[in-house]
């Protein structure tokens, strides 16, 4: 048995500060929840050293055996 898909994906570096941040601070919120102010100044300190991609999906495509 098995479930699998595949995406196509094309990439695009964030160059925008403000898309950056935004991005990161989604990811505090999601995994550190409890640490968004700490979070914070991090991004704040690391924000020109960090890099962002944005993922665009063209295609997905999966299969799957269940029996």
């Amino acid at each position: 048995r098995y479930e699998s898909a595949v995406a196509f994906v094309k990439g695009f570096e964030v160059t925008d500060a403000a898309e950056k941040t935004e991005a990161l601070q989604k990811l505090v919120l999601k995994y550190a929840p409890d640490f968004v102010s700490e979070g914070d100044r991090y991004i704040a300190g690391a924000l020109s050293r960090a890099a962002v991609y944005r993922l665009q999906i063209e295609a997905v495509t999966g299969k799957a055996r269940r029996r």
